[in-house]
């Protein structure tokens, strides 16, 4: 489990690759209130900013570039679809499709570099929030990619 998803308590499934997406023909529903987009944004903004000192004693520095890998749910392929390209227009490297053993959508992808700062970051994940929820859909993690391959390096290995 990557140090993020340690904090927010789960890991997404990865997206199979090249996976087509069907289109899911459900009733409108809104899949993240008003409500419920302001007490997770006020509690992964805070978790964000106090990620730094964990940061640190993974290496980095305050004041160094780094991308950050995001992770967002929603309930239909539109709105994971019209995030991707949302996305993708601030120049991140972004993808979606179902995500695995749910009827949720992921979009996942990279941002450009950041500077690593707990105001830099905060403010990172509260915009992303914030451009999630216009297209209805929840930012449910991020990480710092080397941190997460690092991790699962270190993790044993369980194969025959």
């Amino acid at each position: 489990m990557n140090f993020f998803a340690s904090i927010f308590g789960k890991k997404l499934n990865e997206v199979p690759p090249n996976r087509e997406t069907e289109h899911k023909t459900v009733p409108p529903t809104i899949f993240l209130t008003q409500e419920e987009h302001l007490s997770h944004k006020a509690t992964i903004t805070a978790t964000a900013a106090n990620s730094i000192p964990t940061l640190k004693s993974h290496g980095y520095h305050i004041g160094e570039s780094v991308e950050l890998e995001y992770f967002f749910l929603t309930n239909t392929d539109l709105q994971a679809h019209e995030l991707s390209e949302s996305l993708i227009a601030l120049d991140y490297d972004s993808e979606f499709g179902i995500l695995e053993g749910s009827d949720l959508f992921l979009v996942k992808g990279k941002s450009t570099p950041i500077e690593l700062s707990g105001p830099n970051l905060s403010s990172w994940v509260s915009e992303m929030c914030d451009l999630g929820f216009r297209h209805d859909c929840k930012l449910d993690s991020f990480s710092i990619p080397e941190i997460a391959s690092a991790e699962q390096d270190a993790a044993p290995n369980h194969s025959p």
